[in-house]
């Protein structure tokens, strides 16, 4: 159970502010000490770079379960998690908490893996903007919604768009080429590993929400470890308001015994070679010849861009609905 007297709502958040100091003072250093050797310099952009991907994985951590115990501390570590992941921390929720969570792998969710359809899986995680332009039309149409409303998540992502245009101009001024190297393609290959996760995490699953098999899970501890309990997707969805630092614990209890266990895969980069590189054929989680949904893949369906901005609700398997987190 968490302290309520201390500022961090769980004390596993610390490796989480380990994480952005070491990002933050990789940008920092590489800027500082420009040029480095060939052998220094290329470990460190990759340091930075997988860095940036654990601030995306920490973004999508704290738009479901804020970080610390106060409210006003919470504002104010979105907009260091907004330099952290090169993007405004608020439009994860009207794409993930809201159309991908609420409605997984349908017509409504926008990020669904079915928007692909190529033979060879490697083509079709490397085409992640398929879904950009209808995710900007959505993030439009919630934000107008909250702004009528009177949301506050419209106040929050104005200050979240603020710090950051203010952070870019700054570094863009003081030497555009450090900027594109050292921030800009870093924090573009963390927002693009993030999506590349989520299209691993579902594609070839069952189309049952509230079943067990929505859903792959990557166990490995190391992985893990580095990426903040990210590979524990289900449980995730099943009860999303749950902190990451308990998801292993719940995974075994409420998961494990019930999953396919073709989609728990204990050892990532074997997996990911097989099954996206080479020979990387699309198929079923199970092996089976790859179906697509039921009724085929068809249009965006809308979806309530008035609802809350914080999404807190359990899919229950074998109930058949959805219901609020305690």
């Amino acid at each position: 159970m968490a302290d309520r007297t201390a500022l961090l709502r769980h004390p596993a958040d610390r490796r989480t502010l380990g994480f952005a100091a070491a990002f933050f003072g990789l940008v920092a250093l590489q800027w500082v000490a420009y040029p480095l050797p060939a052998v220094l310099a290329l470990p460190l952009w990759g340091a930075t770079a997988v860095l940036a991907f654990v601030g995306a994985v920490s973004t999508h951590n704290v738009i479901h379960s804020p970080m610390f115990s106060r409210s006003r501390l919470n504002d104010g570590w979105r907009l260091v998690q907004t330099l952290w992941y090169g993007q405004p921390v608020s439009l994860f929720v009207p794409v993930h908490n809201h159309s991908h969570h609420k409605h997984v792998q349908s017509r409504k969710d926008l990020t669904r893996s079915t928007k692909v359809d190529h033979r060879w899986q490697l083509i079709n995680l490397l085409h992640g903007s398929s879904w950009q332009g209808a995710a900007s039309r959505d993030v439009k149409l919630y934000f107008a919604a909250q702004a009528a409303e009177g949301g506050r998540i419209v106040r929050q992502f104005r200050a979240e768009t603020a710090v950051l245009v203010a952070a870019y101009g700054a570094l863009v001024l003081l030497d555009w080429r450090k900027f594109l190297v050292f921030v800009l393609l870093p924090h573009t290959f963390g927002t693009f590993a993030i999506r590349a996760i989520n299209y691993l995490q579902h594609d070839g699953c069952a189309y049952d929400p509230h079943g067990y098999d929505h859903s792959r899970n990557f166990t490995g501890r190391a992985f893990n470890w580095l990426f903040l309990n990210n590979g524990f997707h289900t449980i995730h969805h099943m009860r999303p308001g749950l902190h990451w630092s308990v998801l292993p614990a719940r995974h075994a209890e409420l998961v494990a015994p019930h999953i396919h266990p073709a989609l728990d895969v204990p050892r990532f980069l074997p997996w990911f070679w097989t099954h996206i590189v080479w020979p990387g054929r699309r198929q079923r989680y199970d092996g089976a010849a790859y179906e697509w949904p039921p009724g085929g893949e068809g249009p965006d369906e809308p979806w309530d861009f008035r609802v809350a901005a914080n999404y807190e609700v359990d899919f229950v398997p074998g109930e058949g609905r959805a219901r609020r987190a305690s």
